[in-house]
């Protein structure tokens, strides 16, 4: 090989590097950019949503609530003190998403 031919393939070479660190760096600025944007937890810009999310709770708190049933595994007898904890639990959820849970009692 000529002493020509081996320099042009170091240039290659070095701008092939060159072109690996700027996209590496440009990626890593995507990256960072994103998760500031992710993390910045504002309000995303939108001045008055507020009031809107305020009108919605209060006409779904005056509707009447929604009713769902769960039921889940208890091995032995149910807590002594189940109603009290669904009683408070739908204090949250009526107030919260209008929604009222109801344990399935098998018995």
């Amino acid at each position: 090989m000529t002493s020509q031919v081996v320099c042009t393939e170091i240039r290659k070479k070095k701008g092939e590097i060159k072109v690996k660190k700027k996209s590496k760096i440009i990626t890593l600025l995507a990256i960072v950019a994103l998760l500031l944007s992710a993390c910045s937890g504002g309000n995303g810009g939108s001045g008055g949503s507020n009031s809107g999310e305020n009108e919605a709770k209060e006409s779904a708190n005056t509707a009447k609530p929604d009713e769902i049933v769960y039921a889940f595994p208890v091995f032995g007898t149910i807590p002594a003190d189940m109603q009290l904890i669904e009683d408070e639990v739908n204090k949250i959820s009526i107030k919260e998403i209008n929604v009222k849970a109801q344990h399935f009692d098998k018995t």
